[in-house]
């Protein structure tokens, strides 16, 4: 008995180190990545790393670090940057940017063969903007920022409930897997447009303002009553990416549809048993390849060579997510994966992806760290030493 209190108390010195190293590493990141706008724009920019691979603020990566990492930004210099998207939003359509540099630049998307706006800043826009108003609890900016919300909204295509790429006028889906192209019924952006129907409901009622509520509940339902009807593999229980091109199994997506209890609770033990079961394919160093490897994406119009970049290199993103889902059913795997993403950070760097062969993206990633330790203070609740 007392070698077993020894062995819980060195995890649980050892699990605060970790925690205690990555908020320290996570607020240096978010404060290295902030700049001023140039000219007369008196705004504060969130860029996606701090070794100027990005130079802009791109809408996804910001949403990410007010959502996972609050505890290290300031309110006042987030709603000057919201306010920057904001104002940058497509007059007629409602789409929101891809990203806007400090000069004020605005790029709607990465590539010149998209028919359109990307289809996710529009989603992670209210998202960003719930989760500002959750972490404030300033309901002022909440009905002012609503309109906007709305709009972006309504400007995401729709098919059976679920988020919709058209086949014949594709465009990019989620930033994170930009370089492939996925066509139809589209599952990430469906889980995110979940989030934020699901975020952005309980705000109408505590700020008591004047909203579509039924909207955000339509939302809502139809993501959740069609997600396994259009993607669901009957073999494994995960889910596929899109029901079109790239109908592939993704990982990524199959846990956070876990950790928002989206499938039924027997689909999220088969789903994190497949995870276990394949986790040589799908883990290296406590990051997750997006695919169950060798599987890349077809077709990957970028042309990135299987095991790199986003077809098949091993990313910290989705730890936000991938650990707290794994961590319902196994919650020591999950501690385990923490720890080697820790153990990776502080050997090679923290890293927008990486792979066995050292190749590696943009260094000093902030989403990388700020997904990591929101996923660090959801297993410290979930550990028996925490109990």
């Amino acid at each position: 008995m007392r070698s077993v209190v020894i062995i819980l108390l060195i995890f649980f010195w050892s699990a605060q180190a970790d925690n205690a190293w990555l908020a320290n590493s996570t607020s240096a990141l978010l404060a290295c990545c902030q700049h001023r706008g140039t000219g007369d724009i008196n705004a504060t920019f969130y860029e996606p790393d701090c070794s100027g691979h990005y130079k802009a603020m791109w809408v996804r990566d910001f949403t990410y670090m007010v959502l996972y990492a609050s505890d290290f930004l300031d309110p006042a210099s987030i709603r000057s940057a919201i306010d920057t998207i904001r104002i940058s939003q497509d007059n007629v359509t409602g789409f929101i940017p891809d990203n806007v540099a400090t000069s004020g630049q605005v790029s709607w998307g990465p590539w010149p063969w998209q028919s359109t706006h990307c289809i996710d800043n529009s989603i992670f826009y209210p998202l960003l903007v719930a989760a500002f108003v959750n972490w404030t609890g300033d309901c002022d900016s909440f009905a002012s920022l609503l309109p906007s919300v709305d709009r972006a909204l309504r400007a995401v295509p729709l098919d059976q409930g679920l988020t919709w790429n058209d086949p014949g006028l594709p465009t990019v889906t989620y930033g994170f897997v930009d370089s492939v192209i996925p066509t139809g019924h589209l599952l990430f952006t469906s889980l995110l447009l979940y989030q934020a129907a699901t975020q952005l409901l309980p705000l109408t009622q505590k700020c008591d303002v004047a909203a579509n509520s039924s909207f955000y509940t339509e939302l809502a339902v139809g993501v959740k009553t069609n997600l396994n009807r259009l993607l669901l593999d009957n073999e494994t229980g995960l889910l596929f990416h899109a029901s079109n091109n790239n109908r592939r199994r993704c990982v990524w997506g199959s846990l956070l549809a876990v950790e928002l209890d989206l499938v039924p609770a027997g689909q999220q033990q088969q789903i994190v048993s497949f995870i276990e079961s394949q986790l040589p394919n799908v883990v290296f160093a406590g990051q997750f390849r997006h695919l169950v490897a060798p599987e890349g994406w077809f077709p990957n119009f970028a042309g990135f060579d299987l095991g790199t970049y986003q077809n098949g290199a091993y990313w910290a993103t989705p730890n936000a997510w991938a650990l707290p889902a794994i961590a319902k059913f196994n919650v020591p795997l999950a501690n385990k994966l923490l720890q080697d993403c820790v153990n990776s950070f502080k050997s090679y760097g923290i890293m927008e992806c990486l792979n066995e062969q050292g190749y590696h993206g943009a260094v000093d990633y902030v989403a990388s760290v700020t997904n990591v330790y929101y996923a660090s203070k959801r297993l410290a609740q979930a550990s028996p030493a925490a109990a």
